[in-house]
C-alpha cells in the first residue's frame, strides 16, 4: 500500500467523523430492537432506511430482486440468528443471494453489515472489498491489488494513520473517499471548500456519506 499525505489523511478523518452521529442514528434504525428479528431482515434486505427511502446502492436493483432476497433471507432465520461471527453471516447471506439474479456482492455484504448491529457482530479481522470499497483499495495500491487481496484486506496492509477506525469503518472510508485518497491536501481542501460553500449564509459542514 502507498502511504497517501499525512495531511490528506487527516482532513479525510476529519471529514468522516462529522458524519458519526448520522452514522450511529442509522445503526440503530438497522438494529430495530424494538422489532422481532424477521422485521430487521426484511428491513435490511428491502435496503429500507429510516426515510422510507432506499439506500442509494440499493437505488439499481428492481423491487423484484429485493423481495426475493427477503423471502430468502426469512427463510433461514434461525440460522442467521445463530451467526457466532460476521464471517459466517456474510457467508450465509452469499449463498442465499447467489441463485439470486441481480443480488450482487455489494448487496450481500450491505444486509450483512446492517443485520451484525442486531446480532452484535463485527469483522475481527478482514476489510471485505466490493464495489467503490475495492476501486479505494486498488488506488492505495498504485492502481492493482495484490493477487489474493481482490475480496478482503488485512489491517496491517492499511496506512497507519486509518488503522484508527474498526474494519467495518474501514470498509466505509475506503468507499466513501475512493476518489480524494491519493489527491495533494491543497487540491482536497479546495474541493472541500467547494462541497462545503454555500450561495447564502455560512457554510455547512455535509460529511460525506457512502
Amino acid at each position: 500500500m502507498r502511504d497517501p499525505h499525512w495531511r490528506t489523511m487527516e482532513l479525510l478523518l476529519a471529514d468522516y467523523a462529522a458524519g458519526a452521529e448520522a452514522r450511529s442514528r442509522e445503526r440503530l434504525w438497522w438494529k430495530a430492537d424494538s422489532q422481532p428479528f424477521e422485521a430487521a431482515v426484511r428491513r435490511a434486505a428491502l435496503s429500507i432506511r429510516e426515510d422510507g427511502r432506499r439506500h442509494p446502492h440499493q437505488n439499481r436493483i428492481p423491487g423484484a430482486v429485493l423481495q426475493a432476497c427477503a423471502k430468502a433471507l426469512i427463510g433461514q432465520l434461525p440460522e442467521l440468528e445463530s451467526s457466532p461471527r460476521f464471517y459466517e453471516l456474510l457467508t450465509q447471506i452469499e449463498a442465499l443471494y447467489r441463485p439470486i439474479r441481480g443480488a450482487g456482492e455489494l448487496l450481500a455484504y450491505d444486509t450483512a453489515d446492517r443485520l451484525r448491529h442486531r446480532l452484535g457482530l463485527a469483522s475481527e479481522h478482514l476489510i471485505y472489498l466490493h464495489a467503490g470499497t475495492r476501486v479505494g483499495a486498488r488506488r492505495l495500491s498504485g492502481g492493482r491489488l495484490p493477487r489474493g487481496d481482490a475480496w478482503a484486506l488485512m489491517r496491517h496492509q492499511i496506512p497507519a494513520p486509518l488503522r484508527i477506525l474498526d474494519n467495518h469503518e474501514l470498509e466505509d472510508f475506503l468507499c466513501l473517499y475512493k476518489d480524494e485518497l491519493m489527491l495533494p491536501p491543497e487540491a482536497l481542501e479546495a474541493q472541500q471548500g467547494r462541497r462545503l460553500g454555500g450561495a447564502c449564509g455560512p457554510a455547512e459542514r455535509q460529511p460525506a456519506r457512502c
